[in-house]
């Protein structure tokens, strides 16, 4: 702990040297192929695979040269934090230490992706909350298992590795899959978009976290990401108010960063262009028409 105070800043100063971006969309939305728009072209971008399966489920990718460390448990998951914090260059010492970014079996990266953070939480972190308890199932009725003891633990696993992630010297995408929250009852039952997460509290907190917290939709037929918040739904940039920030934008991880990090002269080039060529879809009703009937 440290004995001197912390000096003095002014907000007008703060400069921020990389983005930290969550974004979460409904399966086969599209969101492994973001890793094909990071600065500097896909070979500088290393994603952290926890989904199931060898490839975890990057054979979207198969066409380019990402760098990829497939997870298993959570054991490795902090192994490969750990030699990635050891080995990141901020870029105060770019000049001495080699290109700013994070390095790993010595190659080097600027953009690191969870791909996906859902599956993070709901495999290598709900496992070793599972081995926490001495359980192989969270809802066997007849052990009588409380699952208040469960979820706390899973909790901390997954704030402690987030924090982790958005510690690091290079840009950070968390990739969630999209799920629903509730709360209320009868009439006063009220449903939204969050990222799909087990227990309750994270679903709601995470999306707070990020420089940028963007929502997957599709807009006739076209991916594009959702920028304001709406019927609850987490969304938006952590900008001035005077940046003109459209309400939808393309997925571009390479725009969204230099956003993120101040440059509004974006706004217009981001900003999401229905193809006017292209059939509209059948318009669903919302979540709120839906669930308050």
């Amino acid at each position: 702990m440290s004995n001197t105070l912390p000096p003095l800043r002014r907000t007008s100063e703060n400069r921020a040297q990389w983005a930290k971006v969550l974004i979460y969309c409904a399966a086969r939305w599209g969101k492994t192929n973001l890793a094909r728009t990071v600065p500097g072209g896909p070979s500088k971008a290393l994603i952290l695979a926890t989904e199931i399966g060898d490839t975890g489920g990057l054979q979207t990718l198969g066409d380019v040269p990402c760098g990829m460390i497939k997870i298993t448990d959570l054991t490795e998951m902090g192994l490969v934090l750990s030699e990635l914090e050891r080995r990141q260059v901020p870029p105060s010492r770019a000049t001495l230490d080699g290109p700013a970014g994070v390095y790993y079996g010595g190659e080097h990266f600027t953009t690191v992706i969870n791909d996906s953070y859902t599956a993070t939480v709901d495999g290598p972190i709900y496992d070793a909350a599972l081995s926490n308890q001495g359980w192989n199932s969270v809802w066997e009725k007849a052990d009588r298992k409380d699952p208040r003891q469960f979820y706390p633990y899973l909790n901390e696993k997954g704030r402690q590795v987030a924090k982790s992630l958005m510690a690091l010297e290079a840009h950070v995408v968390f990739l969630c899959r999209e799920g629903l929250v509730e709360e209320g009852e009868g009439r006063e039952r009220r449903v939204w978009h969050a990222p799909e997460l087990p227990g309750q509290k994270l679903p709601r907190e995470l999306p707070g976290w990020p420089d940028a917290t963007l929502h997957g939709v599709w807009v006739n037929g076209q991916r594009a990401l959702w920028t304001r918040e709406h019927y609850k739904s987490v969304s938006g940039f952590r900008v001035p108010p005077n940046f003109a920030v459209p309400d939808k934008i393309v997925p571009n991880l390479d725009l969204i960063f230099r956003l993120t990090l101040g440059d509004s002269t974006v706004c217009r080039e981001i900003a999401f262009t229905p193809n006017r060529q292209e059939a509209p879809q059948t318009q669903l009703p919302s979540l709120e028409t839906t669930f308050r009937r």
